[in-house]
């Protein structure tokens, strides 16, 4: 397929450029300007079986969570909204 050299996203960013006269590099910076540099922090932490296991069994109610970065929890999700799977 044409998608894994990249041509089709250089064909976007053309038709931005064309349309708009400014790079997407350009629409990045007038955005991160407006609503601040993107911040992600991964954190990896080892868990052996045990703990695993436990951690599946948790259930919504055991989540006694109310808020979260300063925003209210509405909802406690246990499978995926898309395909049902289990998350």
């Amino acid at each position: 397929t044409t998608d894994k050299d990249g041509i089709i996203l250089a064909l976007l960013a053309s038709e931005i450029i064309a349309v708009t006269g400014t790079s997407p590099a350009g629409h990045y910076r007038k955005l991160t300007a407006r609503l601040g540099d993107p911040a992600y922090a991964r954190i990896d932490a080892p868990a052996s079986r045990e703990q695993k296991a436990a951690l599946a069994r948790l259930t919504p109610d055991q989540a006694s969570i109310d808020e979260l970065a300063g925003e209210p929890v509405t909802e406690r999700l246990t499978t995926a909204p898309g395909n049902g799977e289990p998350l």
